[in-house]
């Protein structure tokens, strides 16, 4: 067995990351080759070509079969021709196994009755069939439900319509299984084991070990990037649940990494609307109730987002504390909470801008800068005779 520690060849930690990066979605189960392809593991290169070339056929003759469970609708050439392709790399096969459903017996092939059911379609079935034996203590099939609850909650979210209690539940399973699995030393030893007998140069054998530091991670940022969606919906409620999820996944320290990491698209937007307002504001000193206004509707949904996500323990340094004195909830920007900030910050949308960077120095880069004239320095009585109210100074 080639044994290539990952520290040792980085282009092979590099491919590794990569591909372990691309898990971290919510569509991770739609894009599984075992799932495209309807092919029970394990399987093997010569398994996997024998499949692709028997669904061609079935396509090309108009009678292939969508009976098998989750299978995609309608199948065609070339997401086949894909899935096959991937699942030929053995980083990526394995990565897709460790996504969907095991044989009792793996990492060893075998006649299995759970999976039997799921190649005729019937879930119900083969998740009694789990369940019984995940009450004898089988690792496989608690990983079985972890994976089935995981994937049933993912698909729930794309749904048009589905019932949110249901869907809320269905998260919190799934969560308790996927911890159940990772604390169950055997489901990593027949991960090791299964790495062994693909036995492949292209695949290092601390490529476990790897995963066991990795797949919390996977899970964590699944449930924040479902953070984002749910803000984008409103839903705050919701948002916050995945964020409590996420914390169930890592301890705080790593959280913190992944919650950065969600948010930084919100930082991009939130530092561009900030210095659109800081140039209008010293362009147009007179009108600057204005863009104030225009800034906080703008800045509203992104600023609810970083609340949220600065909601997990280990977090709220990245966020100032008063952030709650930006309206995040303003519908329109004549609304009573953004008058009431305007009134608050006066018509100087330069003050409004320097607390926002001081509030985000931390995740901003250092957004405040010191180029725009602040209007709300009292001049001297001599400059007030010259028609001004206030002096401009360097915030």
């Amino acid at each position: 067995m080639a044994f290539f520690p990952l520290k040792r060849y980085p282009q092979v930690a590099s491919k590794f990351d990569e591909l372990l990066s691309a898990c971290a979605h919510p569509d991770l189960y739609r894009r599984n080759g075992f799932r495209t392809l309807g092919l029970a593991l394990p399987a093997d290169p010569r398994g996997i070509a024998r499949r692709f070339d028997a669904l061609g056929i079935e396509l090309e003759l108009g009678t292939v079969s969508e009976m098998w469970a989750f299978a995609p609708q309608p199948p065609d050439r070339e997401s086949l021709r894909a899935a096959a392709r991937a699942l030929q790399e053995p980083m990526r096969r394995l990565l897709d196994e460790l996504f969907w459903f095991w044989p009792l017996s793996y990492p060893e092939a075998g006649p299995d009755v759970a999976l039997s059911h799921l190649a005729r379609g019937d879930t119900a079935a083969a998740t009694q069939e789990w369940s019984e034996a995940a009450g004898r203590g089988d690792t496989a099939a608690w990983h079985n439900l972890a994976v089935y609850q995981h994937l049933l909650a993912l698909e729930w979210e794309l749904a048009a319509e589905h019932d949110s209690a249901t869907l809320n539940q269905l998260w919190r399973e799934a969560a308790d299984y996927w911890q159940r699995v990772q604390a169950d030393d055997r489901f990593w030893q027949i991960l090791q084991a299964r790495i062994e007998a693909i036995d492949d140069a292209q695949l290092p054998a601390s490529a476990a070990a790897r995963l066991k530091i990795v797949l919390p991670e996977i899970l964590a940022r699944i449930q924040t990037e479902n953070t984002v969606n749910y803000v984008a919906r409103e839903d705050a409620q919701t948002a916050r649940l995945h964020v409590r999820i996420a914390q169930s996944h890592l301890p705080s320290a790593r959280l913190a990494d992944i919650v950065e990491a969600t948010a930084q698209p919100a930082l991009a937007r939130l530092e561009n609307h900030v210095a659109q307002a800081r140039r209008h504001a010293s362009a147009h000193p007179a009108g600057a109730l204005v863009p104030l206004r225009a800034l906080l509707q703008a800045v509203a949904p992104d600023l609810a987002l970083l609340e949220i996500l600065a909601s997990a323990p280990g977090t709220a340094h990245l966020y100032g504390d008063q952030v709650r004195l930006v309206p995040t909830r303003c519908s329109t920007a004549s609304s009573p909470a953004s008058e009431s900030l305007a009134m608050t910050l006066g018509a100087c949308p330069c003050c409004f801008i320097c607390s926002i960077s001081h509030r985000h120095r931390n995740w901003l880069n250092a957004l405040h800068k010191p180029s725009v004239s602040c209007w709300r320095t009292p001049l001297s009585p001599h400059e007030s005779r010259q028609g001004n109210r206030y002096r401009p100074t360097t915030c």
